[in-house]
């Protein structure tokens, strides 16, 4: 399997792009969980070994405080004893999820933007 790439963009901003080689992977997690953003998110991190990696983690809103059900990601994330998750690093968001599936704009263009959070 063909690695997805990522950048993070001058203006902070993080833009996964995916070439013909990741489109069948990508359609088969999206199959998987239908149209659930937040499932794909963490799927798709797992698959292409950002978690394993430990460059990327798709998080929760509760763990940041936001009031959203936005898919979000972090670059660096704590996992402590009881079970609790602290994220201490760059946090993006997808914030346009209500008019908009970042899988399937991912699969159609072939690249989708997260914007900075903090």
């Amino acid at each position: 399997m063909a690695s997805l790439q990522h950048i993070i963009e001058k203006n902070g901003n993080l833009t996964f792009i995916a070439d013909a080689s990741n489109l069948e992977d990508l359609q088969d997690i999206k199959d998987r969980v239908g149209g659930d953003d937040v499932r794909f998110l963490s799927e798709m991190m797992d698959t292409f070994g950002f978690v394993g990696n430990g460059q990327l983690w798709s998080i929760y809103p509760e763990h940041i405080g936001a009031l959203t059900e936005a898919p979000l990601i972090s670059d660096d994330v704590e996992h402590d004893d009881a079970g609790d998750v602290h994220v201490r690093g760059r946090t993006w968001a997808f914030m346009n999820y209500q008019l908009e599936n970042f899988a399937e704009t991912l699969l159609e263009t072939g690249r989708v933007t997260f914007g900075a959070v903090h």
